[in-house]
């Protein structure tokens, strides 16, 4: 049964295509594709897709599964927010470095 791999087969497919995204530089695809697949991946943890247990969750154990879930969903959304950072700062230093490196070139000041 491969179920209890679900979760972990689908988390490292979004990191590969996001780190592909990334390479291709279009973070606005990262975003609209982060969006989907914390949506996705949160309502399939409140559905308990991924508990092959079958066994019937009391009151507090479906709270402490939505503040799990909760938990990973604002986790993830940061990893994404903290990744987007750090493209557009590279972005940014590479047009600081070709607007500057053509200034020299052109013996510009």
């Amino acid at each position: 049964d491969l179920v209890p791999m679900l979760f972990h087969v689908m988390q490292y497919l979004f990191a590969r295509e996001t780190s592909l995204l990334f390479l291709i530089r279009d973070p606005v695809e990262i975003v609209r594709r982060a969006q989907l697949f914390i949506t996705t991946m949160y309502m399939m943890k409140m559905r308990g897709v991924m508990d092959t247990s079958g066994v019937k969750l009391t009151g507090e154990e479906i709270r402490k599964r939505e503040i799990e879930g909760e938990k990973w969903a604002l986790s993830t959304c940061w990893d994404v927010k903290r990744a987007c950072d750090s493209y557009f700062l590279k972005e940014e230093l590479e047009d600081f470095n070709d607007s500057f490196i053509k200034r020299e070139s052109n013996g510009q000041d």
